[in-house]
């Protein structure tokens, strides 16, 4: 392996590793306490909305009461401009966070590398380095505001959701189940070989980086000893794996994501044959049909996001190992404790 090829093993990423990121949140947890309580507060007034229009078909509209709809729709405007507001808020204050622990890691990096030596430059490329301090970086952050803390409000949609389908027909809920298995597993399929792809794919944009990097500096050596087209086949070749996991990777959310929509659409037309079919023999009010199908809607969305923002996290943990990694490598020449004054 040449020195600027960044490694392709694969890595285990244990509990130590999670919590020393989640270290970095420390001084700022009261406001992550605050984002969480808005992502909660978001959840439930998105969970509202379907149940407002189940009580509006079936107590207002069916009986012809203008007045008591108008107090509903007064309702339903009051939760939207709820939602909108609690969610600016949570994004504002998670960006900010992630922000602030940006710039806490990338100092705490620029520092340690200070006090490495000359030895350490000659064994690691500058490029590599420079991937650490902005790229990998950045990886994390995305992690902390895209998808550690939006993996909570995903899993509480959908717990809030299930009871709320259970609690307008359980024989409804029952007959959508059917596409719950074949869900898991086109979400597992598509995770074990995202995630593949994903890892493969920034070792890659660490070697891109690192060679681009050696080649720029070191120009004049390169056309002093007439090696352009030695290079350029040798960044050709990783510029091309670096095409093929990207490829590899949209082939995969090209396939999933549409999969979603199929899963969705058969729930629904299970809903409406079933539910329909009840409907029209008066065993189910049609706002609880209505409500139904917005709830079944909305549940499917958590779902694609839950396998995005896994892949999103495995990418951070990979990015977070190398950079711990290199706030772990000790100092070849620490200065002492207690040093001596040098005299004049």
């Amino acid at each position: 392996m040449n020195e600027w090829e960044e490694t392709l093993d694969d890595r285990y990423y244990d509990w130590p590793l999670f919590t020393r990121i989640l270290g970095y949140l420390r001084p700022y947890r009261m406001l992550v306490l605050v984002s969480v309580g808005l992502l909660l507060s978001v959840s439930l007034l998105n969970l509202a909305g379907p149940y407002l229009t189940k009580i509006a078909i079936d107590e207002h509209i069916r009986v012809d009461d203008y007045s008591g709809l108008d107090q509903i729709a007064l309702i339903y405007l009051v939760v939207l401009v709820g939602a909108f507001v609690c969610q600016f808020f949570q994004y504002y204050t998670i960006q900010f966070i992630g922000q602030q622990v940006m710039y806490d890691l990338r100092t705490q990096v620029f520092g340690h590398l200070h006090k490495m030596s000359f030895r350490f430059f000659d064994r690691n490329p500058i490029g590599k380095m420079i991937t650490r301090t902005v790229n990998d970086i950045e990886v994390l952050n995305e992690m902390l505001t895209s998808g550690l803390i939006l993996v909570f409000s995903d899993l509480f949609t959908l717990v809030g959701i299930f009871f709320m389908l259970a609690y307008l027909d359980w024989r409804l809920m029952l007959v959508v189940c059917v596409v719950f298995p074949f869900l898991y597993l086109a979400t597992n399929a598509y995770r074990t070989r995202a995630r593949d792809a994903l890892r493969k794919n920034r070792a890659h944009q660490t070697t891109l980086n690192t060679l681009l990097e050696e080649n720029l500096s070191g120009m004049n050596t390169v056309q002093m000893f007439n090696q352009e087209e030695n290079r350029r086949k040798q960044f050709t070749d990783v510029s091309g794996s670096k095409l093929r996991e990207d490829l590899r990777s949209l082939f995969y959310n090209s396939v999933y994501l549409p999969s979603i929509d199929v899963f969705s659409a058969i729930g629904m037309g299970l809903v409406i044959w079933y539910g329909g079919g009840r409907f029209v023999q008066d065993e189910v009010e049609l706002g609880v049909l209505v409500a139904f199908l917005q709830y079944l809607h909305k549940f499917f969305e958590p779902i694609r996001d839950l396998a995005e923002k896994f892949n999103i996290i495995q990418t951070a943990m990979a990015s977070s190992e190398r950079i711990f990694e290199l706030l772990d490598t000790e100092e070849d020449l620490p200065n002492p404790a207690q040093p001596k004054p040098l005299k004049k």
